[in-house]
């Protein structure tokens, strides 16, 4: 926008003088004002999908924002705020499919029959895990059958079904295969294997012995990590008869390196020995026979047979120590099998190998139970961990001994009253990672009729929540560096960068990962200082510009590769060190044919005080004409410049005209100009020019004074009567009084201030008569109303409640708040390392902090719900509340994720002013979680 002012032109005597008088670039009388920018919207991130399959929302956040300034939505234009939630498609759900029903397990009497129960996913029907399938939804696959009685002469002994298990029938349930325990070679996979009653809980593995138990695990086969490779067989063992060849079979790798047995397939492992027939030996000795071992006599050269060991195999175990085995067979000097190796030297072929304690299965307590009547279920946390407290996942334990993790509970029934009605779990808040799964609970009679929750309060609430993950999350992943570009000099290196969900790709690119996070694919890299190749030439100097006096002379400066200049000019050689391509000369002094003249100083610029004075100074040749400078002698220039009138000025005080008394009568003030002139002399007059006060001598004129244009007359004042009768005999009504303006002498008058009045009316009330207790009591007195404040009667005081509800059966009693200071919030913000408290614990949303906190949201309120029978807040009703982002946060409630240490972040503010209530000095908060910690402040009682 502009601002404007009114200017006029002043002598220094303070009197307006025509505007020719002054400067025109002085005379600024409009200016630019609030140039800076209004408030804008300002939008975060959008989520991710809050479904992991089907049609759901994503969501994103929206402020008012001012420079670094977050302000409040009203003063920003709501017509232009961008949308904050948009729909999103994802990956058809995964559904329970059932098959036929099989045959009855009887021919007659009573028995069972079951189907088929598959988790589906897509058009055609693709098998899923069951954990991929609403486990709360899944259809039974058991139920009982009646054929005909059977005949009385041979009673059907009825056909075995699964035995009940706490009133439920039972089955196996087991999950998928783990990967093979190898890559190659033999291995074994495990699978989850567990007795299920048909809610899905656990139940002893006695309840299913009828049924055959799936097994746990399996051998698993893929491709032999090595190959047998044998060598050639000894010879005979005897001369004569019958007698061994053996033959070394090791295990190689596909580069023909011996590597540990274990990387062969043992089963198709070849013979190392065999027998051999030569031709008999004589009968009547046996003296001529060869001797099957070493002969005691016969020597061998030092060094021929020696032991040669293979590398060290993997560990028999992973955890509470193994051993691990390796190859250590003797050998001739030709690489052949041998037998006359030294025992005492040989090599072990086994050893001890430790890789820590095995991780066991630890389980916490049971969490109370869902249901306090009618059978629930309590849950228990179960992990498989170490000592040390590093987890693993469950494969990594024993898996057939995992503790349960869930069992039933209060069996008892329940007393035939209304009880909690829960939906189906909602899918998972996210696609990857931790997140949520929510469903709604509410209290429903047994003929299915809704009503409140106070109808359950009886019975435990089940949970509203719960955490789920979601899959692998996408993540950068990087390869190495690459050479760098030069082998001198800068220049860069590259590497790849993928989007990777787990080992793979994802098929999307490098959509499905954060693109602020993406990890550089290039980068500089410095190799050695490459060697000079550039160099500066410069040629032979010119002659001198003049042939007498001082000149110029030149000469051609280049930069050249060898004796060869560069086509790219100068900018290869290095610019300091080029040399100069012009320098001064001096030839024989020129004959004086020039010289300088100087005319008449000019007037001085200052009378006094120090002023400056000209002249013109030009070089002329022998004919008085005015040539160029170089022509003279610099050295013999005269002075163009000089000081003048350095003596210093004269000082004097001036004074403007006293202005109007600033009151009309009695005691008042005036105003004049004073100021500090310095005084110089011209022709004909004397010119004055505004000074530092300090440059002036003395104590400088009084420049306010005390006036008084006569006496005033006497003073007005607001005169006020007695309060009278209030106008109604009971309840709320309004009681009035005079006010009149008087004199000093009681005469009337308006000159009295309207801002210093006195109020006329005022609201009353009659407390008198008995008051309504409850918005029912006004609604039985005065039948249906409009909603709006009533003054009920709590506990013997008066007090303003709004009813809402008044048309229909059941009024609710709310209280009115102080707009803007009754507010509930969960902070959205995550350190990235929980550990810290960063900026002493103060709050800040430039942290080093992540914004996915699931559970956020900011809720504030203008009424709050009155239970007037236990004098206690509803802190969970909406009716009067404004969620502003994210969650419904209950009233007088706050929490966050930030941090694992002591600062908390989340906020609530309570204020009951001017509702004639005030929070029990009794109240305390609760606090949950881990690592909670509750700062809470109170100010003093208001009422």
């Amino acid at each position: 926008g502009t601002r404007r002012r009114g200017a006029v032109c002043v002598s220094s005597l303070g009197s307006v003088l025509d505007e020719s008088k002054c400067s025109q670039q002085d005379n600024l009388v409009t200016q630019k004002c609030n140039e800076f920018v209004c408030p804008q919207w300002k939008t975060g991130d959008w989520s991710e999908c809050l479904v992991t399959c089907g049609k759901g929302h994503k969501h994103r956040q929206t402020w008012c924002q001012f420079g670094e300034d977050r302000l409040d939505d009203q003063l920003c234009d709501s017509s232009s705020k961008p949308v904050s939630m948009q729909t999103c498609q994802q990956q058809e759900c995964a559904a329970w499919q059932v098959g036929p029903w099989g045959q009855c397990t009887t021919t007659c009497g009573q028995g069972y029959q079951m189907r088929a129960v598959k988790c589906v996913v897509g058009s055609y029907g693709s098998v899923m895990d069951d954990n991929e399938c609403n486990a709360a939804t899944r259809p039974t696959d058991t139920q009982d059958c009646e054929m005909t009685v059977c005949p009385a002469a041979q009673p059907a002994v009825p056909e075995s079904k699964p035995p009940s298990h706490g009133g439920h029938r039972t089955q196996w349930r087991y999950g998928s295969w783990t990967p093979c325990t190898t890559t190659c070679g033999k291995g074994t996979r495990l699978r989850y294997v567990s007795c299920r009653d048909n809610l899905g809980g656990v139940a002893e593995e006695s309840a299913c012995s009828h049924l055959p138990r799936p097994p746990a695990r399996e051998a698993c086969s893929v491709s032999s990590c090595g190959q047998w490779k044998t060598l050639e067989w000894t010879l005979c063992s005897v001369s004569c008869g019958q007698g061994k060849m053996t033959r070394q079979v090791v295990c190689v790798n596909f580069s023909d390196q011996v590597v540990d047995v274990s990387e062969c397939d043992p089963d198709d492992r070849p013979a190392s020995k065999q027998e051999c027939a030569l031709s008999q030996c004589p009968s009547q000795s046996d003296q001529g026979r060869l001797p099957t071992h070493r002969p005691p006599g016969r020597a061998f050269p030092p060094g021929a047979h020696q032991w040669r060991i293979g590398p060290w195999g993997a560990c028999s175990s992973t955890c509470a120590g193994g051993f691990q085995r390796r190859a250590v067979v003797c050998q001739d000097e030709n690489g052949y099998a041998a037998s006359y190796c030294d025992d005492r030297t040989k090599p072990v072929e086994q050893r001890s190998c430790e890789s820590g304690p095995c991780p066991q299965w630890v389980y916490g307590n049971w969490g109370e139970c869902t249901q306090s009547c009618g059978g629930g279920v309590k849950t228990r946390l179960v992990v498989c961990q170490r000592p040390n407290g590093e987890r693993f996942n469950d494969l990594s334990c024993e898996i057939l001994d995992k503790p349960p993790d869930r069992e039933q509970c209060t069996s008892q029934a329940c007393p035939p009253d209304a009880g909690w009605n829960t939906s189906p779990w909602s899918s998972c808040s996210v696609s990857c990672g931790k997140g949520h799964k929510h469903r709604t609970v509410s209290c429903m009679t047994k003929e299915g009729k809704q009503m409140e929750d106070d109808g359950c309060k009886h019975l435990p609430k089940p949970n509203v929540q719960r955490k789920c993950r979601g899959g692998r999350c996408p993540k950068w992943k990087t390869g190495n560096w690459g050479q760098c570009s030069l082998t001198c000099g800068r220049g860069t290196q590259q590497r790849e960068v993928s989007c990777q969900i787990g080992n793979q790709k994802t098929s999307a690119g490098e959509t499905k990962c954060t693109q602020s996070a993406r990890p550089p694919s290039i980068q500089p890299c410095q190799a050695m200082e490459c060697p000079a190749v550039y160099s500066w030439k410069a040629e032979e100097w010119q002659e001198c510009s003049l042939t007498c006096g001082r000149g110029t002379q030149q000469r051609e400066v280049s930069c050249q590769i060898g004796n060869q200049k560069t086509s790219a000019g100068e900018t290869e050689c290095t610019q300091s060190a080029r040399p100069p391509s012009i320098q001064p000369c001096q030839a024989m002094e020129c004959l004086a044919v020039y010289s300088w003249k100087a005319e008449e100083w000019q007037e001085c610029s200052k009378t006094c005080g120090s002023g400056t004075r000209y002249r013109k100074v030009v070089c002329h040749d022998h004919g008085k004409k005015e040539v160029n400078e170089m022509y003279c002698n610099t050295n013999k220039r005269p002075a163009a410049i000089d000081s003048c009138n350095t003596h210093p000025c004269d000082f004097i005080w001036i004074t403007g005209a006293w202005s109007e008394c600033s009151v009309s009568c009695g005691q008042g003030y005036q105003r004049r100009l004073v100021s500090c002139s310095e005084v110089y002399s011209t022709k004909d007059q004397y010119e004055y020019g505004y000074q530092a006060m300090s440059n002036c001598p003395g104590i400088p004129p009084t420049s306010v004074q005390a006036c008084n244009p006569g006496e005033c007359p006497a003073p007005e004042s607001w005169r006020v009567g007695n309060w009278g009768l209030c106008s109604a005999t009971c309840g709320e009504g309004v009681m009035q009084r005079t006010v009149q303006c008087l004199t000093a002498d009681d005469q009337t008058s308006n000159r009295c201030q309207l801002s210093t009045r006195p109020e006329e009316i005022r609201v009353c009330q009659n407390l008198d008569c008995e008051l309504p207790k409850s918005c029912s009591d006004i609604q039985r007195l005065k039948g249906f109303l409009e909603d709006g404040e009533h003054l009920l009667n709590i506990q013997g005081k008066a007090v303003k409640i709004y009813c809402a509800g008044m048309q229909t059966e059941s009024p609710r009693e709310y209280v009115t708040l102080v707009i803007g200071e009754n507010f509930s919030e969960v902070f959205g913000f995550r350190l990235n390392n929980p550990t810290e408290c960063p900026y002493n614990g103060s709050r800040r949303e430039d942290c080093n902090c992540r914004r996915d906190y699931t559970a956020a949201g900011f809720s504030s309120f203008s009424k709050v719900r009155m239970d007037l029978h236990k004098m206690q807040i509803i802190t969970t009703d909406w009716q009067f509340a404004h969620t502003r982002e994210g969650h419904h946060v209950p009233f007088a409630t706050a929490g966050d994720c930030y941090s694992a240490a002591r600062c908390p972040q989340g906020r609530f503010s309570i204020n009951l002013s001017g509702t004639g209530l005030q929070v029990a000095e009794e109240t305390q908060w609760i606090s949950q979680g881990n690592y909670a910690v509750a700062d809470i402040h109170k100010s003093a009682v208001r009422d």
